[in-house]
């Protein structure tokens, strides 16, 4: 296909390869984080007050399909893994993956392998099993890779040291 576009400064053509099937996406994975509305204030109701919104809102019928629980979660060590659990304000989030399923939308977490987080919370989660944020309903990752001590060195290593990367966790 070329597409074509003519105004008073001229003509200009492009050609355009339109591909479909099982290996692409109709658009990129978008979504919500909790980091950017309400930072270190975040809590369980919090996060699904906008999950609703990005529903009652028409966006998830766009494309807006991600909520991300991002740093200030993390709670102590225990379970069967003494993988980090969630904290006071998170005290159930299996509970909340499934209420966030339930209105068609996929939930992401924040980790970080780092001893603590970009926020100052506990990390160290690469030393736990992927298993666990697929048992508690989570379809993906986000990592810091700068930690609150890095990101108060200088503004080179923190551009060097904070690395953010997506895990797909199972299938959908």
């Amino acid at each position: 296909m070329t597409l074509r576009a003519r105004n008073g400064r001229g003509v200009a053509e492009k050609r355009l390869r339109i591909v479909c099937g099982e290996a692409i996406v109709l658009t990129p994975p978008m979504g919500w984080n909790s980091w950017n509305c309400w930072a270190q204030a975040v809590d369980h109701d919090k996060v699904l007050r906008s999950a609703r919104e990005l529903v009652s809102s028409g966006l998830a019928d766009h494309g807006w399909t991600y909520v991300n629980i991002d740093d200030t979660w993390q709670g102590v060590r225990g379970g069967p893994h003494n993988a980090i659990q969630g904290n006071e304000r998170f005290p159930d989030i299996k509970k909340l993956c499934d209420e966030i399923h339930a209105l068609g939308l996929k939930a992401g977490i924040y980790s970080s392998p780092w001893i603590t987080t970009f926020a100052g919370y506990r990390g160290g989660s690469s030393d736990e099993p992927d298993g666990r944020w697929s048992g508690w309903g989570t379809t993906s990752r986000t990592s810091g890779w700068a930690n609150a001590r890095l990101r108060r060195t200088t503004p080179r290593s923190l551009a060097n040291g904070h690395r953010l990367f997506e895990v797909r966790l199972g299938a959908e």
